[in-house]
């Protein structure tokens, strides 16, 4: 369950800079001449600006007696009013904080959080869900949405509610589509992976666990061993996860590597069943990219080796290899010579005449 600071809900900082008193607080001459028209007393035009100032940093309204001192203060001190002279938690139980709301919405141009409202969070969250796992995540994103249709943010435990409301309710839907795809003998196949053997008390879940050792040989072949296995258990069919998205997938999968056997048990069918074949396939997937960076690696020694066993070879045999060249570079020469000769020889027993 994530925390309020965990997520981009608003909220007002208890420690507030003189820099942000000022960019932030400090009301505009149009936002005075506001509270001037629907105030008459002092007391009830501060309030109004100080509501009228956190609204516009949080997007919801907060009871004035719970704004940190340092910006009540900053905007009374305008009207030379002693921050201890407002009644704050009188204002908040009034019917002037009721109204100063209704013009506050009005001239900002938000509406309520209402009935609509909470279909467009529904929509967003329920959209967000099927991708989406962490409930920060969602909260953001309903927040996010709501405000892109000018909506007032509820508190903070209404969007946590449904966010978590609606993720298991799509995650149900995923579960049951699963279980359905699985049928009745690999769901008996998958709960005899979670029972301890009655010998050595240790289930086949643990064995799934088991990450890949040293690419050697024999490591090689007990991992070629263990694909055969995790491909027996017929968890790998592309139906079984043809509706549920990917990222869905790798967290499921994760889920079900942090719990032991007697947890999974004790959880709901459908979901145990979706988190079992989720990890399996994971497993499986893992397993041929194991075997492949294996693979890789020993044909990367091997050709190092070669290169090496080439190098040594050469660095043996290059004295023999320039006595070699040495002979057939003198070859060549006296192959040169003797052509030169026999084409010129007919021109000796030719004589001059004068």
């Amino acid at each position: 369950m994530p925390h309020v600071h965990e997520t981009a809900y608003p909220r007002l900082k208890n420690s507030v800079s003189d820099k942000e008193l000022t960019d932030f607080y400090t009301p505009s001459t149009e936002e005075i001449t506001l509270a001037h028209q629907h105030s008459k007393h002092t007391e009830l035009r501060v309030c109004f600006l100080v509501l009228l100032k956190t609204f516009q940093r949080l997007g919801y309204f907060i009871l004035l007696h719970n704004v940190p001192r340092p910006i009540a203060e900053h905007v009374a001190l305008m009207y030379d009013v002693h921050y201890g002279a407002i009644e704050w938690e009188a204002y908040d139980a009034s019917g002037s904080r009721a109204r100063h709301v209704a013009v506050i919405r009005e001239n900002i141009g938000v509406k309520p959080f209402d009935t609509d409202a909470r279909k467009v969070m529904a929509t967003s969250l329920r959209q967000a869900a099927q991708t989406r796992e962490d409930t920060a995540d969602l909260i953001n994103i309903a927040i996010e949405e709501l405000i892109r249709h000018h909506y007032e943010l509820p508190g903070f435990t209404t969007l946590l509610a449904e966010s978590q409301r609606i993720k298991v309710e799509v995650n149900q839907l995923l579960f049951s589509s699963v279980y359905s795809a699985l049928g009745e003998p690999i769901r008996c196949q998958i709960d005899e992976l979670l029972v301890a053997d009655q010998h050595n008390k240790r289930s086949l879940w643990q064995a799934l666990k088991v990450d890949t050792g040293a690419p050697t040989l024999i490591q090689l072949r007990l991992l070629v061993e263990r694909l055969r296995w995790l491909k027996a258990l017929n968890l790998t069919s592309p139906q079984l996860f043809s509706n549920v998205p990917a990222v869905k997938v790798a967290h499921f999968a994760l889920e079900a590597r942090s719990l032991d056997a007697g947890r999974m048990m004790q959880m709901e069918k459908k979901k145990r069943f979706t988190l079992v074949a989720a990890f399996v396939s994971q497993q499986v997937a893992r397993c041929l990219d194991d075997l492949g960076e294996m693979l890789i690696k020993r044909m990367r020694k091997a050709h190092r080796r070669a290169q090496q066993s080439l190098l040594a070879y050469r660095q043996r045999h290059q004295a023999q290899t320039d006595r070699t060249i040495e002979v057939f570079h003198r070859m060549l020469l006296t192959f040169g010579a003797s052509c030169f000769a026999g084409v010129f020889a007919p021109f000796g027993s030719l004589k001059l005449k004068c």
